[in-house]
Parts: C-alpha cells; sequence; structure tokens
C-alpha cells in the first residue's frame, strides 16, 4: 500500500484564499500543491500534496493548530487524507465530491 503524502487539513477560515493558502505550504520540503474545496456542510477544507509521507508529516507537525486568520482564535486541524490511497480516491478528492 502507497504511503499517504497528502494532508486534509479543516477548520480553515473563509476568508482565507487559495494563493495565501499555497503560500504557507510552498516553503515545505517536498511541497507539490495545495487546493482549496468546499466540503459538504460548505465548510472550506484543504488538501496539501507532498512528494512522500515524510514531508507530509514534517509539514503536520509544523503547522498543526496554525492560525489563519489574525481576528480568530481558532487554528487549523491537519490529519493525512485518505484521498491518495488508490487511484478511484484519489479522483474523487480533487474533484470536490468526496474527501474521505
Amino acid at each position: 500500500m502507497e504511503s499517504v503524502r497528502t494532508l486534509f487539513i479543516a477548520d480553515i477560515p473563509d476568508s482565507v484564499q487559495e494563493p495565501d493558502f499555497q503560500a504557507i505550504f510552498r516553503g515545505c520540503d517536498g511541497f507539490i500543491k495545495a487546493r482549496l474545496r468546499q466540503d459538504r456542510n460548505e465548510n472550506v477544507v484543504g488538501f496539501v500534496e507532498f512528494t512522500d509521507h515524510h514531508a507530509a508529516s514534517r509539514a503536520r507537525d509544523q503547522y498543526q493548530g496554525y492560525n489563519l486568520d489574525s481576528t480568530s482564535d481558532q487554528g487549523i486541524i491537519i490529519h493525512f487524507s485518505h484521498g491518495n490511497r488508490n487511484k478511484r480516491n484519489r479522483e474523487s478528492s480533487e474533484d470536490g465530491i468526496h474527501f474521505f
């Protein structure tokens, strides 16, 4: 089974724009891409893809609880995504239909 190398980011404020979200993770080793989507409850969530599990793990540890909005006290919650474990799930997560 392929190692998970994509992070799922929750509790993203509505005010955060995709270019700003991408800029946060772009400086991390192994960064490939970052994107924002809306989940089925219309909450903003993000996905950040890395070259390997170790790079994703380092980014998760570095940014867990990071505050994306200075007007809020709530930080982001980061988990490993299950969307890139196989091709079918990866395609579903990228089109914004299924996140888990």
